[in-house]
């Protein structure tokens, strides 16, 4: 038994592995933010990719405190056009500091 499991990892190791011949460059695009928002505002921000395909994206929100929340994200998705589309809300009844990432993963 173990002569053979030596030979399978041997042919294993032997057999050649098939390779795209050209792979996918990706990179990420981001658009960054830092302003004051009214309660119950809705701030919402588009991106998209200078150049190449969208294929995926998403959002950061920085500095929020641990015992509340302060924002809802209403929205965080890819639109017809190409682009990455995020919806949020000050939801805490105060004016508050918001510190916003939106990213994009383009692929060329």
């Amino acid at each position: 038994m173990q002569r053979f499991w030596l030979s399978a990892l041997a042919l294993a190791v032997a057999l050649p592995v098939a390779c795209p011949a050209e792979a996918a460059t990706h990179r990420e695009t981001d658009l960054y933010e830092r302003k004051r928002v009214e309660p119950r505002e809705l701030i919402v921000r588009t991106l998209g990719c200078k150049s190449g395909d969208l294929t995926g994206g998403g959002y950061m929100i920085s500095g929020q405190p641990e015992d509340r929340i302060l924002y809802n994200v209403t929205a965080s998705f890819p639109l017809a056009d190409g682009r990455w589309r995020v919806d949020l809300r000050n939801v805490s009844g105060e004016r508050q500091p918001l510190t916003l990432r939106v990213y994009v993963l383009c692929t060329d």
